[in-house]
């Protein structure tokens, strides 16, 4: 089995409403040879409380994560602060990383691994398809998009040794 910054069980704390960003996730970590059980797989829909009882739930499963991955970068750093309250260490037992490159996430301790979504370059984007089709004498084609996240490697998922 391969491994993503040298862990290889992953569970994500997730919103229903970004299944596709999960998806793409989990695609992700299979084409690296790693499984994603459907077990690790939590719907938290933003709910601090429901996130932070996944996260405790799967830690006292029979086959915990090793990583935890959430769709913000706020509920990363929620995981970070419960990892290190229940003892554990973040990056040496438990990676963590989140997703919308927050301001905060570049501050705690240990830095987080997040992913960055370009958000101008997605309003840029959306302003200039809104002008074009406004601006159209005849009705504009539907287009696909696509602008391409960028991962932020930080400390809290460089383990020694990987």
């Amino acid at each position: 089995m391969d491994s993503i910054l040298g862990y290889q069980a992953f569970c994500y704390a997730i919103l229903k409403k970004l299944l596709k960003r999960i998806a793409g996730c989990v695609s992700a970590i299979k084409n690296a040879g790693i499984s994603v059980p459907k077990s690790h797989i939590k719907y938290c829909n933003f709910q601090r409380e429901r996130a932070l009882s996944a996260v405790m739930e799967l830690l006292n499963s029979a086959n915990p994560p090793d990583a935890f991955f959430s769709v913000n970068d706020r509920g990363a750093i929620e995981i970070i602060k419960l990892l290190e309250e229940r003892g554990l260490k973040v990056p040496e037992q438990i990676g963590v990383a989140g997703f919308g490159n927050e301001p905060m996430s570049s501050y705690i301790f240990p830095s987080l691994t997040t992913i960055v979504q370009h958000p101008f370059n997605l309003g840029e984007l959306a302003a200039e398809i809104i002008i074009q089709e406004i601006t159209a004498e005849v009705p504009v084609k539907i287009q696909n998009h696509i602008i391409n996240p960028e991962l932020i490697v930080r400390k809290s998922t460089l383990r020694q040794g990987t």
